[in-house]
């Protein structure tokens, strides 16, 4: 059997400094407790950027988004709506009371194409994960929706 022990409070400045190995290297422990540790990014390098006050995962989608307002504009697009979630899988309860959360897709953009007098979900993609790529085939069975997807190099072109 496993002894439980107290858990112990974050160690402290004074803790290292007050011992004699710290008093006799406290030039060096002041040193390294003053450095805070580096804010951590995206792990994917996107860098989030607000656009008319609407925040976006990277500078890519909000760049998008920005083509698809030209767009709504001219009249070549309506109904433009961002962030559209769609049911994959509903939510549950195990036979034993374990409950299962639901799972769910995201869009980026959802519009009406005027030319093609279609509804495009639309992805806007730096990486295409695992997870993105299973749920886009449970997409394409559940709600037979193809998502088009638009990345940096196909930012300005496509079905528009």
């Amino acid at each position: 059997m496993a002894r439980k022990t107290a858990k112990r409070s974050r160690i402290t400045y004074k803790d290292i400094a007050h011992t004699k190995v710290g008093m006799a290297n406290l030039h060096k422990v002041a040193e390294l407790w003053s450095k805070k540790p580096k804010k951590k990014g995206n792990k994917f390098g996107a860098i989030k950027v607000v656009i008319d006050g609407i925040k976006f995962d990277s500078e890519g989608e909000g760049e998008r988004y920005k083509f698809l307002k030209s767009k709504l504009a001219a009249g070549v697009i309506r109904d433009l709506r961002l962030q559209v979630k769609y049911e994959l899988t509903p939510k549950y309860e195990e036979k034993d009371g374990t409950k299962v959360r639901a799972m769910n897709y995201v869009a980026d953009f959802v519009y009406f194409n005027v030319l093609t007098g279609e509804e495009v979900v639309e992805d806007f993609k730096g990486r295409r994960t695992q997870s993105y790529k299973d749920k886009r085939k449970q997409m394409k069975i559940i709600h037979d929706i193809e998502i088009y997807e638009t990345n940096r190099k196909t930012l300005k072109d496509g079905i528009l």
